[in-house]
């Protein structure tokens, strides 16, 4: 297999369709052809110059505004009607002391709404004649107006906005006819940050896609503007466009403004209001207000209409050669620890936050953003490399504290930190430009990754080896704990169940390992269709550092030598959904549930807005993994030398293709799209079990800090479905919701050497919904304590899942906060009689619960017993009698809940469990002492039986009560004896159980019914003296049991032992 897919390859042939990677002869042919367009443009808008001045001569009453704000609307691409709906809000906020001019470009076959125009003309700004609230326009509820109110001045025709020459003649035109005390500039547009700006699709003489401009082609534009200025430079650059809050950008625009405003990541296509904003521009306002009023106005305005992800900035642009000075002293320094810490350097690179993902930006490569958040660039470098010079990094802090005058962020957005700086993390991602740009060389940073690169390159070492890789169930080792993957045996298999604890282990050999990836794949007749890529986690090593980023928390930091590592295959993959239509999707995930890890999962797709003509966009979804829910919509454009992308919201009426990537035979990849369904209200991603009989093998990819690069593949499994697992998610699926509400007890699967173990805690799980209607979830402790609460989400597409969240920072903001923890949920049953199975998503922890109105309808009166203890109750009495040691206990009891609180009783507080059939009670203290009774009329028939294999002698605490093979119970007879039919209840029919022979001789299937307590099956196999039961939950448990005299008592790991009577 070709290694050179496993650059994160998901949708790799869509890069090559939208022409990424051009060659050195095409980029120098492309460079000569502009300089000829840029002469050309010159001569054209000379002429467009002189048209505006004989139009305006009549006009201009020479009288000053405080403002004039110049708005350079490039609309000619997929931003077209976003760019009408924002002159709509112009129209609404602008004030008589203030000048609002549009240059607006518009598109070809993208708006149709207010004439299908595709050329460019100069507007001024009228106020509208009504009021209209434009937020609205996401959910398609307001009536647009029949036409602009805004009075056209020129129709120029076709211009080239990517042409610099057309700024400094646009801002020429407003200075000359409409004076003012202060300027503002607002390019508007798509933004890449220093790479590419100003893209229009039919400039560039009219090839598509080559028509856009550097940073440092704006501000040469700039600097020809703004000597046309009073004071030679503009009052405040306001960039309505992406990812432009870099340090890159703004140490190149200082000499042309004095302050700006710039979001570091994806700006949503809404983008900011103008009618909020516009009104700030009044006569007294410091202009340094100004745009921290627009900061706060803008994440505001997303916050309470839409709930997007944004961080916007404002940015004090005399301050910024600080900034720039003590990067190149940072950079210095940097430069020289290189040979001892290159690996270090290299990994903080990586792991630092990414304005858009290291992931993705690895994809795409040179193209991509590569665009860190510098504050949490600094803090990586303090984290991670203890000898570091603190006061360099102090230097920068203090400078950035003077340039930043404002930042705000959605709670998802924090850690960006209000400013951003390119650094690519290896010489096969950098921009060569980059290297010769004025910010490269002022800051130091393009020799500092000159340097860096020569280091990797040079020091890189061997390939590292990926070895061992195995598949199989496992088992927990005695006396391990379960925090390291060789702390479980493991079982190699052919053929696995969902959710069997089935799981791929293998080791990682090297020096200087970055990361290792895990690619799921299903075979096809069109090849290996990948289901979803994942950072393969170690959390023995996470980091709990509140200020680190997800992946420095999440990824392990290999130490030089072998790292095991391991993953649960749950046979399971990604489908999107709009509550009706449910298709397939490929997915980047370097998620999980676990609340140190909050992220996004990544898919992408072609979208069609039928409102806006026919052209299908390649976009990237986004899904919040708190919700489920799709959180950002993204255009991927690429014109230049870069990657720009636009946040956009998708319509109800949308039609959308999901990407499906494939591996062929020759290790090629090629992308497939679904079948076309319609966005609707919301879309969900979840996960649903895989065909049944499908083939799924994984490729596993481990990276050095160097690039080299090493890959396995695993054997293939068979996945062979469940029926009645299928038959749980159906019910769950079909009725869980309306079952889901209530107060329920829970219980934990603890792991064993023989299974699991099935143990009771103190604590009451309550889901409802809260005085406005959302979910809440409560965790109190059975004594009433409480524990915890939030929202949560149930999903009930696919396989069922339930997530809790915790509150929100800001209880004002109807937001959720940190997932405490995410599961898969089957119902068995419904009404009183259900009981729900958790597994953990992430964790693979396994929980029960059961409604706590199950414990209220069964007595406790009668007699319990087991081989070492009686227990008596009645009415509120309760005696205990330790058979060892003839001690004897007397005293009362209340319940509460899932709680006996007892007066003269070896302990004050047990939390206990009454079987279905009423015939079994488990008893457990606070301080882990477990009680394992049983029913004194259901044992008569089985005396001199220990009833449960698990009972601990004397008072041992709960983790030492895993049972080991000397505590179950052998077969010693022909199992062939055991088909038939029996019932439990001493012959009062509460349950019956019938067990029938299967095609192999030593597999059997077993299915126990009780009346209005649910049905049970499992499928259990007797092979020399092992009796293994798998059950539905896809537990695998050693059973003992007992068959004399026609009585049939099972001992199981995870409940109280069963008898039964054969009829």
């Amino acid at each position: 297999m070709n290694v050179n897919i496993l650059r994160f390859p998901t949708i790799r042939c869509l890069l090559n369709s939208l022409h990424l990677l051009k060659s050195v002869a095409e980029c120098m042919k492309a460079f000569l052809y502009g300089l000829y367009v840029l002469l050309t443009s010159l001569m054209l808008f000379f002429s467009s110059s002189a048209l505006l001045s004989c139009a305006y001569a009549a006009e201009n009453t020479g009288s000053d505004k405080a403002w004039t704000v110049m708005v350079y609307l490039c609309a000619d691409n997929d931003l077209e009607e976003m760019a009408l709906y924002d002159f709509l809000e112009m129209e609404q906020g602008i004030h008589e002391d203030v000048n609002v001019i549009v240059l607006m470009d518009r598109a070809r076959g993208y708006s149709s709404l207010y004439g299908d125009d595709t050329g460019t003309k100069l507007y001024q700004v009228k106020k509208a004649k009504e009021r209209v609230d434009y937020t609205k326009l996401i959910t398609g509820a307001v009536r647009l107006p029949a036409s602009f109110e805004s009075e056209m001045i020129l129709n120029l025709g076709e211009l080239d906005m990517s042409d610099p020459a057309n700024i400094v003649h646009f801002v020429n035109e407003c200075v000359k006819r409409y004076p003012a005390q202060r300027y503002a500039f607002i390019p508007w547009n798509h933004g890449g940050g220093w790479k590419s700006m100003i893209m229009d699709n039919d400039g560039g003489k009219g090839v598509r896609g080559r028509g856009d401009m550097t940073v440092y082609e704006f501000a040469g534009a700039l600097n020809s503007a703004a000597k046309l200025l009073p004071k030679k430079r503009f009052d405040a650059i306001i960039f309505e466009m992406c990812l432009m809050g870099q340090i890159d950008v703004l140490d190149v625009l200082a000499p042309y403004a004095d302050y700006a405003f710039a979001s570091p990541p994806v700006m949503p296509a809404v983008g900011i209001s103008f009618t909020d904003i516009l009104p700030l521009f009044t006569k007294d306002i410091p202009t340094a207000d100004l745009v921290k009023k627009i900061v706060l106005s803008s994440k505001d305005y997303l916050e309470k209409h839409h709930l997007l992800e944004c961080a916007y900035s404002a940015y004090d642009l005399k301050k910024t050669q600080a900034v720039t000075d003590s990067l190149n002293k940072l950079s210095s320094y940097l430069k020289g620890i290189i040979p001892k810490e290159y690996s270090a350097l290299t990994r903080i690179l990586g792991f630092t936050t990414h304005v858009n993902s290291v992931e993705t930006d690895v994809l795409y490569g040179k193209p991509a953003y590569w665009s860190l958040s510098l504050i949490d660039f600094l803090n990586s470098l303090e984290r991670n490399i203890p000898s570091i010079k603190t006061e360099y990094l102090q230097n920068v802090r203090e400078a950035l504290s003077s340039l930043i005058i404002s930042s705000e962020s959605t709670e998802n957005a924090k850690e960006l930190g209000g400013i951003s700086i390119y650094l690519p993390m290896r010489r096969e991602f950098l921009d060569t430009r980059y290297l010769s740009t004025e910010f490269a060389k002022r800051s130091g940073f393009g020799d500092f990754l000159d340097s860096i690169y020569r280091a990797q390159e040079t020091r890189g070492g061997k390939s590292p080896r990926i070895d061992h890789v195995e598949v199989g169930t496992v088992t927990l080792k005695e006396g391990r704990d379960g925090r390291s993957p060789m702390d479980f045996n493991l079982k190699p298999v052919t053929t696995i169940k969902p959710f069997d604890r089935s799981v791929i282990r293998f080791d990682v050999t090297g020096e200087d390992i970055l990361w290792t990836h895990l690619y799921q794949l299903e075979k096809t007749p069109n090849g290996s269709r990948i289901h979803f890529t994942q950072l393969v986690r170690d959390t023995s090593r996470r980091t709990d550092n509140a200020s680190a980023g997800y992946l420095q928390k999440s990824t392990p930091h290999y130490e030089n030598g072998t790292t095991h590592l391991m993953r649960e295959i749950t046979a399971q993959k990604y489908v999107i959904t709009n509550g009706i239509t449910t298709a397939d999707i490929s997915i980047q995930n370097t998620a999980t549930s676990d609340a140190f890890n909050d992220n996004v999962s990544i898919g992408y797709a072609k979208y069609i807005d039928p409102d806006a003509g026919s052209q299908e966009l390649f976009i990237k979804l986004k899904f919040n993994n708190r919700t489920r829910l799709m959180c950002g919509a993204e255009v991927i454009n690429q014109a230049g030398g870069g990657l720009s992308g636009t946040a956009i919201n998708l319509k109800p009426n949308g039609i959308l293709r999901p990407s499906l990537s494939y591996i062929d035979k020759k290790g090629n990849i090629f992308n497939e799209f679904g079948a076309p369904f319609q966005v609707g209200s919301y879309l969900v991603l979840s996960l649903a079990l895989v065909d049944n009989n499908a083939e799924l093998n994984h490729i596993i990819f481990a990276q050095t800090v160097g690039g080299k690069k090493a890959i396995a593949v695993s054997k293939a499994v068979r996945i062979q479905r469940d029926t009645y697992q299928d038959s749980l998610i159906d019910n769950t699926v079909k009725n869980g919701l309306v079952n889901l509400y209530g107060r329920y007890a829970l219980f934990q699967y603890a792991m064993s050497g023989s299974g699991s173990v099935l143990l009771p805690n103190f604590r009451i799980l309550s889901l409802g919904f809260d005085k406005n209607n959302s979910p809440v979830w409560l965790m109190h402790d059975s004594g009433g304590e409480e524990l915890g609460h939030g929202r949560f989400n149930f999903i009930v597409v696919g396989t069922p899942q339930l997530m809790l969240h915790l509150p929100h920072s800001n209880s004002t903001v109807p937001m959720l906060g940190p997932t405490l923890q995410s599961y898969y949920c089957f119902m068995e049953g419904q009404g009183p009689s259900r009981q729900w199975y958790f597994i953990g998503m992430g964790d693979g922890t396994r929980s029960l619960l059961l409604p706590i109105e199950t414990f209220e309808s069964k007595s406790l009166d009668g007699t319990w017993v087991s081989p070492t203890e009686i227990w008596k109750f009645k009415g509120s009495e309760v005696e205990q009698y330790r058979i060892k040691e003839k001690l004897k206990a007397k005293g009362a009891f209340t319940r509460v809940n899932n709680l006996l609180k007892t007066r003269n009783m070896p302990f004050e507080e047990y939390c206990y469990y009454i079987d279905r059939n009423n015939a079994h009670l488990t008893l457990i203290s606070r301080d882990g002492h477990v009680s394992t009774l049983t029913r004194k009329e259901a044992v008569q028939v089985t005396e001199n039986i220990n009833p449960q294999g698990t009972v601990p002698k004397g008072d041992k605490p709960v983790e030492n009560i895993v049972p080991s093979d000397n505590n179950v119970v052998k077969p010693s007879f022909d199992p062939t004896s055991l088909e038939g039919r029996y019932m439990s209840g001493a012959d009062t029919g509460n349950a019956f159980l019938t067990i029938q022979r299967l095609q192999s001789d030593n597999r059997y299937s077993a299915y126990m019914q009780t009346k209005g307590q649910g049905n049970i099956r499992f499928v259990f196999t007797v092979k020399d003296s092992d009796f293994w039961a798998v059950f539905p939950n896809g537990e695998r448990q050693k059973v003992g049991f007992r068959f004399q005299n026609g009585y049939l008592t099972l001992f199981f790991d995870n409940m109280p032992p069963i008898s039964f009577k054969k009829i």
